[in-house]
């Protein structure tokens, strides 16, 4: 018997090596196949972040020297500043209850 492409999952089921208990384990190997693989990786990723030594103060993430301050003042530069007069409601009615 010749199995063309179309008849591929013929062959497959005539064989008999698509049982239900030989595929559940083969998704299972799979999937820890994968868990391991991604496993290693996030681990190779983890061990080549390089994390900063935790401190107390602001003053001990600041070097020597590296901030000068001559000056304490602020300059405004800048003001953007709209006004709109707010509109009184027109004479409404009160609405009557009961109708």
């Amino acid at each position: 018997m010749e199995y063309g492409y179309y008849s591929a999952p013929q062959q497959f089921m005539e064989t008999g090596s698509g049982s239900s208990e030989n595929g559940s384990m083969g998704i299972l190997i799979v999937l820890l196949i994968a868990l391991v693989i991604a496993f290693a990786v996030v681990s190779h990723m983890k061990a080549k972040l390089q994390t900063a030594k935790k401190r107390h103060n602001a003053a001990d993430y600041v070097q020597r020297n590296s901030l000068n301050l001559f000056v304490r003042q602020d300059h405004y530069l800048y003001t953007s500043e709209q006004r709109r007069r707010i509109q009184q409601p027109q004479n409404r009615q009160p609405m009557q209850k009961g109708r």
